[in-house]
């Protein structure tokens, strides 16, 4: 895979079956570079404050690649536990953005790359150094979405969704993504957002509404976008989606505060 595609891929793959990491690796796209820039320099004093050492993209180990792949592993299981139970909630009875922000604050675990003041560009040289290493691949798999054979569940298990269902869901957390954003940009100025944690909440709020709508979770939806992805990479409908997708997101993390 090129250097240029690491990011992409992630944010594809690990967040194109709902809205998951593609909201969480969205808020690292930022054109101008702004948020990643002020992402790292909230890292390197974060490590400052806690005795830590930042690391250097150049001088990384694989070791340290695959424990820092090892870490955004185990911070992300974590953080699918919180945000099944919290979807739950909210499956059960509504609650404004506010709360629900205040919810995931609550539980949301650190950021491995954060913890080691690194920056996603940081990250995406370091994969590129050491791409053609199985440990280093093994763990970009499971940050990707895919399914590891030691953990994944029971093929009949999982819901068997058609292109088109794959489509019409996307459609639905679009239009859902799309009313939320103009729900956040009419409070945003009330106080100072962590914008990952804004990702975050974002999700459990159109992850239950598509659970309650579909009766699917993001597992199931993700594991359908795997099973059609030869026939969904060629759909013109399905791209635009998922454009748009980034689009809102971008709009939702990126407006300035009102």
């Amino acid at each position: 895979m090129e250097s240029q595609s690491w990011k992409k891929a992630l944010i594809y793959a690990a967040g194109a079956g709902g809205v998951a990491a593609l909201l969480w690796y969205l808020l690292r796209e930022d054109p101008e570079g702004q948020a990643g820039e002020s992402g790292a320099a909230a890292s390197e004093e974060g490590n400052k404050k806690r005795g830590g050492q930042v690391v250097s993209a150049e001088d990384v180990s694989k070791e340290q690649v695959v424990l820092i792949l090892s870490q955004m592993i185990e911070s992300q299981e974590r953080m699918k536990i919180h945000m099944k139970e919290l979807t739950a909630k909210l499956i059960e009875k509504d609650v404004d953005f506010e709360e629900t922000y205040e919810q995931v604050s609550s539980v949301q675990p650190d950021d491995p790359l954060e913890r080691h003041g690194l920056s996603m560009a940081d990250f995406d040289r370091m994969l590129t150094m050491y791409q053609s290493d199985p440990q280093v691949m093994q763990g970009i798999t499971r940050i990707m979405g895919m399914a590891d054979p030691t953990t994944a569940g029971a093929p009949e298990k999982q819901k068997p969704m058609s292109e088109a269902q794959v489509i019409a869901v996307h459609a639905f957390m679009l239009q859902e993504l799309e009313n939320l954003t103009k729900t956040f940009l009419a409070v945003k100025g009330k106080k100072d957002w962590d914008m990952k944690t804004v990702t975050l909440a974002s999700q459990v709020i159109v992850g239950a509404k598509v659970e309650k709508k579909y009766s699917l979770t993001s597992e199931d939806i993700e594991s359908a976008v795997m099973q059609n992805h030869p026939s969904l990479s060629k759909n013109q409908e399905f791209a635009e989606i998922s454009q748009k997708m980034q689009g809102v997101m971008t709009m939702l993390i990126g407006a300035p505060p009102g």
